[in-house]
């Protein structure tokens, strides 16, 4: 398998396409320095799936795309295709030619391809895997990559023997099935863990599902009970309701003629009332700042005593302070005789390191004097050897030099014949470079001024693109949050419509009947009224099971309805005939319309479409809107018994007093006020759609001049481009002609010194010849000579060399010495600086105990000087405070009076009221029955809501034909004793139980596929290792067999051996050279 074709395109320096065929034989590419040489072998590395810019001589991957000049615009992309002889089938593929292309963006993305099919670089890795010919290959050998291969790890050097071996892609397939095997083990310990936990939990839930499927039946039967024993009893307690109510309407008239003589009375002690108020006021304000005198004296005192116990403590300081202090005294005079000590030791080891290097000195000046013979004996031989090469070379040189004379003559005579052609041509040439130079500046000099023009230019279109791109970007930045808005505000308008025309949040009836739209229904309640902001809630829960009650136009339309729902089995409702309707709306007392917290009657702050007006009074008329249960409270007190008095808040007082409040759960509110989202939320898409239309427009405009301004710049870009290459091309033009007709001038004055010198030179080289004709014999004398004294010499040499070596042994033996007494002192000076560091730490020590003693007692003398002046002053407070508590006592006094005062007058009205004690309480017992018999109506409604959800006319759907109330009430209570006996249920549980036990099926399935795919990897990993075993240690020992011969080639004998480390493990041993 070899190289064919390598295309390139836009890779580094190939801006243009270019194919490079490799033939058969060595392809070798040369060229200048900066020529792109290198840039085919990074471009071989690249396509073959380099990673590492590094290696690819570069900072990031995109720098191997074509970067432009300033000639040539930049590429986007970078492409590279090599194509290899698969002939022989070396390739797993069935190709005979391969090609593998890469291409890269600027944008980073990258594309592979093989036959111009796409891939990933994963597959063309694994393709040329262990034919050597990847990244990390042997086939591609860069600079130092053999000397990396010898010097290297010899771990390192296994990834060659592997890729030589053909291992690589077996180990790659290990290594992904032991990554595959640990991912199923990981995978099986969790689901094994899963299983464990759900197996604990599935039977508690086996048996809390069969207990939940007990409960609802239990449940449901239950509710029907109840529902049946509270229709019931509200029918009873409807009768009695309505024989108290017509007697309390007698009374109400009575009670109102006696209120008024009350108030008179209650005017007269609230006076007395205020005035006892007022000395109250005065007594406390006393009381206060009597309180506010006692705590100041107390802090005083608190102080003063702080004071004495923090003197103590800082005399326990002082004496603490001075024990320490005489200690590091101690310490201190012990630490300086342990210094003396060491320093009387390191004078004694100085003196044996000074007879230590004496001795030395005399071992080194008898090496010095036995070495400088023996250069002088080596000089003088060289001397004579060099003396002998300069001869011999100068005898060739000279011999040389005769030869090249002669040579050198004939040559001069020649080109003395030339000089005199070239000269005659010359001037004619001269006048034509001068006028060319002259119309060249001229053209410069016009292309220099425009290009001043087009750089001044530049930067004024730059700046108002940058404005254009700014405002570009705010407007897409609003433009989307206008968007987004829209968007988000048309799907919450699609919802609430739908919501409204399915009628949901309404009972199953409601949406049944108004689903078949039958003629002559208006509409529900709910959908008819149209309440203002913040009275939903107060509405909502005036209105209560009222809001589902359907509005028609007649008696005869209610009537089809109910029929329908008859025959339907659909429920009950409650109709609302507009032509039949009683309504009858009580008139407001004057003083209620300027109550506190009064907001008006329901039905005149609520509208109905369709003609509902009668239903709003029949509804809402007798409904008055409070701002809160305290308003409501006071105004129910003094004009009560005919209003029922609601809050915004859905607190309700009924008109015998009953109030019913808490927490609401449910979501009718947003069915009264949805019709008015809708509208809200019309009107809010309409400005918002204008807006974004507007928003958009602008950005079109932009856009366009932003597009124009870029194309603007581009063009002056290109013209500026265009020019200065021109006026660059100009330039060199010039410099050129400039330096051909200083050439021609240098050229016309070296013509003539040459002739002259022509004349000199031939001459000297007549003379020269024979000169050196004699001094050749002199020298051939003079090489006999020396070679007959340089035999001596080499003998003396060889005995100078072996007195020397004995010199050095000798002073080697001294050097030694000299050493290990200088460790010694070493040693002794390190203990020295750390014992000498030590004693100044101490002093340091001592010096700062001295200045914290002297602190504290300077703390002590501070401390005892306020300590005097806060005595006088707890005095003057005390004396103060004696003054108010007198002052305090004479106003209780004053208070106890008019109290007493305000007790006459209270004795007064208690004998008034008396008188109508009989009267009232006949009022009072009508109005606590009928209270009370309304409570129980609106409790057993609650209940209905409360505990079922369903509003009484709801609960009608369950009325039993046949009902006794004991048995029913015998039954309920077994249900709820039975229900008891459950314990706590959870209802989820049977959803849970089903889920659960779905999951843990599905995990056993899971467990057994996992459990049966690490036994087939296990096996796969086990037939890999046999056969990666087997393939390296053939293909080792064949390399160990060549190496060797093949290092004796190259380096003409010699020896070499590759070995393993541990021959027992030959896949994890390191390979030795």
């Amino acid at each position: 398998m070899v190289f064919k074709r390598i295309e390139m395109n836009g890779f580094k320096s190939f801006a243009d396409p270019v194919a490079i065929e490799f033939t058969d034989g060595i392809t070798c590419i040369v060229g200048p320095n900066g020529s792109g040489k290198s840039n085919i072998s990074d471009a071989i590395r690249w396509v073959l799936g380099e990673q590492s810019p590094k290696m690819l001589r570069g900072g990031k991957m995109e720098e191997v795309i074509f970067a432009g000049t300033q000639s040539r615009k930049p590429k986007g992309m970078a492409e590279v295709t090599i194509v290899l002889d698969n002939s022989g089938g070396t390739l797993p593929i069935d190709f005979s030619e391969v090609a593998l292309t890469r291409r890269m963006y600027r944008s980073g993305e990258s594309e592979y391809q093989i036959n111009r099919s796409p891939c990933r670089l994963k597959d063309i890795r694994e393709l040329i895997m262990d034919t050597g010919m990847g990244v990390e290959g042997y086939s591609i050998i860069g600079q130092g990559k053999i000397a990396d291969i010898v010097s290297n790890k010899m771990e390192s050097r296994r990834e060659i023997f592997e890729e030589a071996a053909g291992i690589v892609k077996y180990r790659s397939r290990k290594a992904e099935s032991e990554r595959k095997l640990e991912h199923a083990s990981a995978n099986l310990d969790r689901v094994n863990d899963i299983i464990g936990e759900i197996r604990g939990r599935i039977d508690g839930l086996a048996d809390d599902s069969k207990r939940a499927e007990e409960y609802l039946v239990l449940r449901d039967r239950y509710k029907e009970v109840e529902i049946n024993i509270t229709l019931k009893s509200i029918e009873s307690v409807s009768e009695k309701n309505e024989a108290v109510r017509q007697e309390l309407i007698e009374l109400n008239e009575a009670v109102a003629e006696q209120k008024s003589k009350r108030e008179h009375l209650e005017n007269q002690l609230r006076q007395k009332r205020k005035s006892a108020e007022e000395l109250e006021q005065q007594t406390e304000e006393l009381r206060n700042a009597l309180t506010a005198l006692s705590e100041e004296i107390y802090a005083i005192s608190n102080r003063k005593e702080l004071n004495r116990e923090r003197l103590a403590a800082l005399a326990r300081e002082v004496d603490r302070l001075e024990g320490e202090h005489r200690a590091l005294q101690e310490k201190l005079q012990r630490e300086e005789a342990n210094a003396e000590a060491l320093r009387t030791s390191q004078k004694e080891v100085e003196q044996e390191r000074m007879v230590r290097e004496e001795t030395l000195a005399e071992k080194e000046h008898i090496v010095r004097a036995a070495a400088e013979t023996l250069n002088a004996r080596e000089e003088t031989l060289q001397t004579q050897k060099d003396r002998l090469f300069e001869l011999t070379g100068k005898s060739a040189a000279e011999q040389s030099e005769i030869d090249s004379l002669l040579s050198l003559r004939a040559t001069l005579i020649k080109r003395a014949s030339q000089l005199e052609s070239e000269g005659s041509t010359s001037d004619a040439t001269d006048k034509v470079y001068a006028r060319d130079l002259e119309k060249a500046r001229n053209e410069c000099d016009r292309k220099t001024e425009k290009i001043r023009a087009l750089q001044k230019e530049l930067p004024e279109l730059e700046s108002a693109r940058k404005t254009l791109a700014e405002r570009e970007t705010r407007l897409k930045s609003d433009l989307s949050e206008k968007t987004l808005s829209l968007g988000r505000m048309s799907a919450r308008k699609k919802l609430l419509e739908e919501l409204e025309s399915t009628y949901e949040g309404y009972g199953g009836s409601v949406r049944f009947l108004m689903q078949r739209k039958l003629p002559g229904i208006v509409g529900v309640v709910g959908e008819l009224l149209q309440v203002p902001k913040g009275l939903e809630v107060a509405v909502e829960t005036a209105l209560g099971a009222s809001l589902q009650n359907i509005v028609c136009r007649d008696d005869s339309c209610a009537k089809e309805a109910i029929g329908l729902l008859k025959e339907s089995q659909a429920g009950r409702l409650t109709f609302l005939p507009l032509e039949s309707i009683r309504t009858g709306r009580p008139s407001l007392p004057e003083k209620m319309k300027s109550a506190k917290g009064f907001l008006g009657v329901a039905a005149d702050r609520v509208t109905c479409r369709n003609g509902g007006e009668k239903v709003l009074d029949y509804l809402l008329g007798r409904v008055i809107l409070c701002q809160d249960l305290d308003s409501a409270s006071e105004i129910s007190r003094s004009y009560g018994g005919t209003f029922r008095f609601v809050t915004l808040q859905g607190d309700i007082i009924n008109p015998a007093g009953a109030i019913t409040g808490g927490s609401l759960r449910s979501n009718t509110g947003s069915i009264l006020s949805r019709k008015a989202e809708i509208e809200e939320l019309d009107g809010t898409l309409q400005n918002t759609g204008k807006e974004v239309l507007s928003v958009r427009s602008a950005l079109e405009i932009v856009l366009k001049r932003l597009a124009d301004g870029l194309d603007r710049i581009r063009e002056t870009e290109e013209l500026l481009r265009e020019t200065e290459k021109d006026c660059a091309v100009r330039q060199s033009e010039i410099r050129q002609m400039e330096a051909l007709a200083e050439h021609a001038a240098q050229s016309s004055l070296r013509r003539s010194l040459e002739q002259e010198d022509l004349k000199k030179e031939i001459g000297q080289a007549d003379s020269s010849v024979n000169t050196l004709r004699d001094s050749l014999e002199a020298i051939r004398e003079e090489i006999d000579l020396l070679n007959r004294s340089t035999g001596d010499l080499y003998d003396a040499i060889r005995d100078g060399k072996k007195e020397l070596n004995d010199a050095f042994e000798a002073e080697t033996a001294a050097r030694v010495d000299l050493s290990n007494v200088s460790v010694r002192m070493e040693s002794a000076d390190v203990f020295r600086k750390r014992v000498e560091e030590s004693l100044r730490q101490l002093r340091e020590e001592v010096v700062q105990k001295e200045q914290a003693r002297n602190s504290a007692e300077e703390q002590i003398r501070q401390l005892s000087e306020p300590s005097d002046r806060e005595g006088t002053t707890l005095q003057e407070k005390e004396e103060t405070r004696r003054q108010m508590e007198e002052r305090l006592t004479e106003l209780q006094k004053q208070r106890h009076e008019a109290l007493r005062e305000a007790e006459i007058m209270e004795t007064e009205r208690s004998n008034f009221e008396q008188e109508l004690y009989t009267f009232q309480m006949r009022q009072r017992e009508a109005e606590v029955k009928q209270a009370k018999f309304e409570t129980q109506m609106e409790t057993l409604k609650e209940k209905l809501w409360e505990e079922f959800e369903i509003s009484y006319v709801q609960a009608m759907e369950f009325e039993a034909g046949t009902f006794v109330m004991s048995k029913a009430l015998r039954e309920s209570r077994e249900i709820r004793d039975r229900i008891r006996a459950l314990g706590d249920v959870n209802v989820g549980a049977i959803k849970e139980y089903q889920q659960v036990r779905q999951r843990y099926d599905f995990l056993r399935e899971q467990q057994e596929d996992l459990t049966k795919a690490i036994d087939e990897l296990n096996a796969i990993i086990e037939d890999m290792d046999t056969t990666i075993r087997k393939r390296f240690k053939e293909s080792f020992d064949a390399v160990v067999e060549n190496f060797e011969a093949a290092f004796t080639d190259l380096f003409g004998g010699g020896h070499a051996r590759l070995s393993l480390e541990d021959p027992s493990k030959p896949l994890e041993s390191s390979i030795e050279i």
